[in-house]
């Protein structure tokens, strides 16, 4: 007899909304899967692939595998090139999937290869009743799939309840975020949070404001991702910790309106009029010459 392919579930997440596939694969584990049945690269308990080099591995590995996708979509999904690759090889490959809708996210919004579905759970629903019956849904359709163990109503429905309390918390304080950069801009005032703006972002535009064209690029070839601007490269080799490092840059300084993306396609962005004059602060702070190169003036962990 041939021998069962194993059951996996990969959570496919853009890595901004990484707090919320963590709450997800916890969610997955409550109910009584184990740890090497779950793929997410944002929990460091879980097997993943390298980030950015995911659509190799499901090329590679999903033939080998009984894969079941699990969509976590998103402004942020589509906007991440990754993400776009990661949904086009499950699409290709015609894995059963599943889409849950981030908050702040609708129906209407979703594109590429899902695009029209209704199959998917909006975890902001307004409806509370309706949305634990469709996570009951989500949990007895994995329970025969994945030989899950029992577990008594009270149980389930507390772990329920952490589940979407950790969803409404981490929205919350990204809408908190959100509208303190709002504002911030509103007054033409540069945000002061240490914690929202890291050495990191500071670092990484005020070079790339020094540059000509006063762009970030985030280029992905067959090696892994590069994130440059100009001559200067930012990551210096292509782990997971350095890139996502280098992505969460990115990501602040666009939350703080220092950055636009220009070219979703080949993942460019360019320095904003505020995000210049941001720059100027940070350098003047800093007392970075950028001359230098910028490993002179970053902390390592």
């Amino acid at each position: 007899m041939p021998e069962a392919k194993k059951k996996l579930i990969f959570v496919s997440h853009a890595p901004s909304d990484g707090e919320y596939a963590v709450a997800f694969a916890k969610l997955l584990e409550s109910m009584g899967l184990h740890e090497d049945e779950i793929i997410c690269s944002s929990a460091a308990p879980y097997s993943a692939p390298l980030r950015g080099n995911v659509y190799h591995w499901l090329m590679e590995n999903g033939s080998d595998s009984e894969l079941y996708i699990m969509y976590m979509l998103s402004h942020n999904y589509f906007r991440d090139a990754d993400c776009l690759n990661e949904m086009g090889a499950a699409w290709v490959m015609k894995r059963t999937w599943m889409a849950f809708l981030m908050p702040g996210f609708d129906f209407d919004e979703i594109r590429g290869c899902l695009a029209g579905t209704r199959n998917a759970i909006k975890l902001d629903r307004p409806d509370q009743e309706a949305l634990n019956i469709l996570l009951d849904r989500l949990k007895g359709t994995l329970s025969p799939l994945f030989g899950l163990r029992t577990m008594s109503d009270p149980v389930w429905a507390s772990r329920k309840a952490e589940f979407l309390a950790r969803v409404a918390s981490i929205a919350d304080a990204g809408n908190k975020l959100e509208f303190a950069r709002m504002v911030a801009s509103s007054h033409g005032e540069i945000p002061q949070d240490p914690d929202a703006m890291t050495l990191d972002a500071c670092i990484m535009v005020v070079y790339a404001d020094s540059t000509p064209r006063r762009q970030i690029s985030m280029s992905t070839d067959m090696t892994g991702i590069t994130i440059s601007s100009g001559a200067i490269r930012f990551n210096r080799d292509e782990s997971f910790d350095e890139v996502t490092r280098w992505k969460a840059a990115i990501r602040r300084l666009e939350q703080f309106g220092y950055v636009d993306l220009i070219n979703p396609r080949e993942m460019i962005y360019e320095v904003t009029p505020r995000g210049h004059r941001f720059a100027e602060e940070a350098r003047a702070h800093y007392d970075i010459d950028i001359t230098k190169r910028p490993e002179e003036y970053l902390v390592e962990d």
